[in-house]
């Protein structure tokens, strides 16, 4: 007697198998694209995107260094002497006043990546200048000379705001000595967001060989300023935010702490000067409202 029972053969069993796997993956992207759409009808942005560098900004498309900040700003001047300045080199052709970072310090600091390869072109790749200044009212022996200057900007997609002195310093071997908020007062020249008070994060350190050292930093977060990097973190996560970006804003001088009242009072004078330069190469508050209307 003939077996009149079917069975699927080896070829339409593996078929079979794969049908929940297909369904299961269908579901996903619909619950993923439903609560993209949800969010985004709420008001809230899980996908934060990029920020233009203002008008009138330029980056090198190769090194991805802003060329666009002055190189002289009130009396502090880059130092333009090639291979002259002790510490910074032999001659190579470039001002000792202009540093250029090694292919791995921009690894860490995630710039000139092959993201903002990609994005240079529409103006929102991230990038970074680091300059030594001096100040040509002061005299040549004076600690008060020279200053380092370094702005680095980040915008859609970085979150975890790396390096600041508080712990890059000290994973160095240097001990904090103390940390305060300075404040500017009103400065003229800057955008709404920084009339009425530019603060500044102060620290002091010792290093391993006992010199005693200051540093001096302030974020721009969507271009209202924050010297605190938990809270500038927080606002970078913020759902409410579409376009996202920070830059910070650090500078020391290029010696030894004399006495601490002078030194800040120094230090609030050359952040004064160069702020309104600097701001001008990041996009305001204004900029920020500006790309939420075009949406």
């Amino acid at each position: 007697m003939s077996d009149l029972t079917t069975s699927s053969t080896p070829v339409e069993a593996k078929e079979t198998s794969w049908v929940p796997f297909i369904v299961l993956c269908s579901l996903l992207v619909i619950a993923t694209l439903g609560w993209g759409i949800s969010m985004s009808a709420l008001g809230y942005w899980t996908r934060k995107l990029p920020v233009p560098w203002p008008a009138g900004v330029e980056i090198n498309p190769v090194t991805f260094q802003c060329t666009s900040l002055p190189t002289k700003i009130g009396p502090f001047v880059r130092i333009e002497s090639d291979g002259e300045i002790r510490g910074l080199g032999e001659k190579d052709g470039q001002p000792d006043g202009e540093i250029t970072y090694r292919a791995d310090v921009l690894e860490t600091l995630k710039v000139a990546t092959t993201l903002d390869d990609q994005r240079y072109d529409s103006r929102t790749s991230n990038w970074y200048v680091s300059r030594i200044y001096e100040d040509t009212r002061e005299p040549k022996t004076s600690r008060y000379r020279y200053w380092s200057l370094s702005v680095t900007y980040y915008t859609g997609s970085e979150f975890t705001v790396p390096h600041v002195p508080d712990t890059c310093a000290q994973s160095g071997g240097a001990t904090l000595q103390g940390k305060e908020i300075l404040h500017a007062g009103r400065v003229r020249g800057v955008p709404k967001a920084w009339e009425e008070d530019a603060p500044l994060a102060a620290l002091q350190f010792q290093s391993l060989d006992g010199l005693d050292l200051v540093s001096f930093y302030v974020f721009s977060v969507n271009g209202v300023p924050e010297p605190n990097r938990d809270v500038v973190r927080v606002s970078l996560m913020d759902l409410r935010k579409r376009y996202v970006y920070f830059a910070k804003i650090q500078f020391e001088p290029r010696n030894t702490m004399g006495d601490l009242k002078t030194t800040q009072k120094k230090a609030l004078e050359f952040y004064e000067t160069m702020l309104p330069e600097v701001l001008k190469q990041l996009p305001t508050q204004e900029d920020i409202i500006q790309l939420r209307k075009l949406d």
